[in-house]
């Protein structure tokens, strides 16, 4: 029968443990690449930000009239142009090209 001395039993238990906690060295290599991962994802989205601001876009936007005589609303949606920015392209320039 295979037995286990004191020492080995206890680095079992704090092994248990620290998977239970969480702590284990694997969880944290885990935790740590999906950090990495979602801050990744955030800068992607960020550099999107700014070079869709540095370039200019259109966009939609819902103009609401309402007609007091008849108590009607009427919903018109107009494309509006946004200008390019100086600003974000020269922060483009200076955070994303090198």
């Amino acid at each position: 029968m295979f037995s286990l001395s004191e020492v080995e039993k206890k680095l079992i238990i704090k092994k248990f443990i620290l998977i239970i906690k969480g702590e284990s060295p694997f969880l944290k290599y885990r935790k740590k690449v999906i950090n990495m991962e979602d801050r990744a994802k955030s800068v992607m989205q960020i550099e999107k930000s700014i070079f869709k601001a540095a370039t200019g876009y259109e966009y939609e936007e819902s103009e609401i009239k309402a007609n007091k005589k008849d108590n009607t609303t009427e919903v018109k949606k107009v494309k509006k142009h946004k200008q390019p920015d100086v600003r974000a392209a020269i922060a483009y320039l200076n955070l994303f090209c090198e």
